[in-house]
């Protein structure tokens, strides 16, 4: 196999982890935002060149298909202050254990979109991490789902499907057709005064 997971895990949006690497982790609310992180690792005389290497973030229920990540799935690409949309990670903020050797700021971090071209390129056993801003607010309840990332690299695209898990809240708002909303903060004010 040309790449493979090399460790995912779940944090908040300060990127403070929230579970081990590798552990599943259920989140508290509907309402709940976080950082999901994945690692990759190359096998031997691979390349996944800058520009033209791309890296993108797909999400499915456990057992279902994969469908890319959007900012309206049910699995969204959320909004963050701390993740900045295209820019490489750095080595200090990497949530995931990199062996051999890790390429800091190769794959881009992800705010408000999920896929994008490779900033520096990774090759021989090396290994890199993404970190996506996830929105649940349209999933479904009590409902576990996995990520995985679609890898263009030389030896062809892969599929990395990740370890770390998450599983949505037994908590369904009153109110789920949230397009009848110009915002989910008005959706989410909507079902706090049904709850009253």
């Amino acid at each position: 196999m040309a790449l493979a997971a090399n460790g995912s895990r779940i944090a908040d949006l300060n990127r403070a982890a929230l579970a081990a690497i590798d552990a599943n982790f259920t989140l508290t609310s509907l309402t709940n935002s976080f950082i999901f992180a994945g690692g990759v690792d190359l096998a031997t005389g691979d390349r996944w060149r800058a520009t033209t290497g791309t890296a993108a973030w797909f999400w499915r229920k456990v057992g279902g298909v994969f469908a890319p990540v959007t900012p309206v799935t049910e699995i969204a690409a959320g909004s963050n202050t701390v993740l900045v949309q295209g820019s490489g990670l750095t080595n200090a903020n990497k949530l995931t254990t990199q062996t051999p050797t890790s390429i800091s700021a190769a794959i881009p971090e992800f705010e408000g979109a999920s896929s994008g071209a490779l900033l520096v390129e990774i090759s021989d056993e090396n290994s890199g991490e993404s970190q996506i801003a996830l929105s649940v607010l349209k999933a479904q309840p009590d409902t576990q789902y996995e990520m995985m990332l679609r890898c263009v690299h030389d030896a062809g695209t892969t599929d990395v499907t990740f370890a770390a898990k998450f599983t949505t809240s037994s908590l369904k708002p009153f109110y789920a057709d949230y397009s009848k909303f110009t915002s989910p903060e008005l959706a989410l004010q909507y079902n706090n005064r049904l709850r009253l």
